[in-house]
């Protein structure tokens, strides 16, 4: 499963079927609380209705142009050297801060895949190891 492609009420009936730990899965819409101390929402869930959801991103969404939709392509071979820096800034604050991870960061960019942690690296083989947080670029 990646992130953003299925609603919260498919990833509660996911956990609910395939975990078997102590935890109870809790479903809020926005907006919504939970008091931890009552146990208690202060209003009842109601579930995704998927239909009216794929409307309002195919009437409404879809129709929305962003700023950085205007803007020219990137060159590749800059922002590829962007991502290394990047990658290389955010391991020092990492290591300042004593912040260690057990995931590999990989971005998918220009439909390439580079490891931004724990050391920068250009990737030749696709799909996912364990421990991989794979990201995916829109140029």
């Amino acid at each position: 499963m990646y992130l953003g492609t299925a609603t919260w009420d498919e990833c509660a009936t996911y956990l609910n079927k395939n975990y078997k730990g102590h935890t109870k899965t809790l479903l809020l819409r926005e907006n919504d609380t939970f008091n931890i101390e009552t146990g208690l929402s202060d209003n009842k869930y109601i579930p995704i209705n998927v239909d009216e959801m794929n409307r309002y991103i195919s009437d409404h969404l879809s129709k929305i142009t962003y700023p950085n939709q205007s803007q020219p392509m990137p060159d590749e071979k800059l922002l590829i050297l962007d991502l290394e820096k990047s990658a290389l800034i955010m391991k020092e604050r990492m290591d300042r801060y004593g912040i260690t991870s057990n995931f590999r960061n990989v971005l998918n960019v220009y439909s390439k895949l580079y490891q931004l942690y724990p050391n920068y690296q250009p990737l030749k083989m696709k799909g996912m190891l364990d421990n991989t947080l794979e990201c995916t670029l829109d140029e």
